[in-house]
């Protein structure tokens, strides 16, 4: 059994450095958006980038080359990156209560602890089986958590977010990036000049699943309905 490693990447616009990188760069690298309702945000990623050689070593090259905010993770699995890949844009997929399916950003440091923490739930075997090792950074400190270990892929069983996911999800700080994206191109949606209801009235629709307009590489988990 042969364990690969990997990195998901992901850039907030490509500067040119970085298109220079991947122009010349012999790293594989795969793109995790492949459902076609958000085939249009491929470019700016996530992609899962596999590791030929010593990893730390060309983590450290990815890091120095496209800038520390640019590395969501990195992750072992016994999975080939063809699988894992798939695998990883299945989990981009979820449902909430009113059955509707929604782009969820599973795999960055803010919400994939917070999944890999509802280990109750049937989809968490399924999410986390083919993972044996996940380490993301948050707070100044590399977080590490552990998979399954399985060699393959585990009966799909779709991601659920009950009211306690959503709840937790939208105390991300990242919701408050989205707050700052719709009170800069979108500030007729709001009810109330006070910061402390907007981010209220931005939690309560963001649970309620009304679509709003922002920029979905704004916020660490879009609760945007698909086609």
């Amino acid at each position: 059994m042969t364990e690969h490693h990997y990195a998901i990447v992901e850039h907030k616009g490509l500067a040119q450095a970085a298109m220079d990188y991947w122009a010349s760069s012999t790293i594989t690298r795969l793109p995790i958006m492949q459902n076609k309702a958000f085939q249009h945000l491929q470019h700016e990623g996530p992609w899962l980038v596999s590791f030929e050689k010593d990893a730390a070593t060309q983590l450290a090259e990815l890091r120095v080359a496209l800038g520390e905010s640019a590395i969501l993770g990195s992750l072992s699995s016994n999975l080939r990156a063809e699988e894992l890949c798939q695998h990883l844009g299945n989990a981009l997929l979820a449902q909430v209560p009113n059955e509707q399916t929604v782009l969820l950003r599973s795999y960055t440091p803010t919400v994939m602890p917070v999944l890999h923490e509802r280990s109750d739930c049937d989809w968490h075997a399924w999410l986390f089986g083919p993972i044996n090792d996940w380490w993301v950074e948050g707070e100044g400190q590399v977080k590490h958590f552990r998979g399954g270990s399985l060699e393959a892929i585990p009966e799909y069983r779709p991601i659920t977010l009950d009211t306690a996911l959503l709840q937790r999800l939208a105390e991300d700080p990242q919701a408050l990036a989205l707050l700052a994206e719709l009170e800069t191109c979108a500030p007729h949606v709001f009810v109330s000049d006070c910061h402390g209801d907007r981010l209220d009235q931005v939690t309560r629709r963001w649970i309620e699943h009304v679509d709003l307009v922002w920029n979905t590489q704004m916020i660490s988990c879009c609760l945007q309905p698909l086609p």
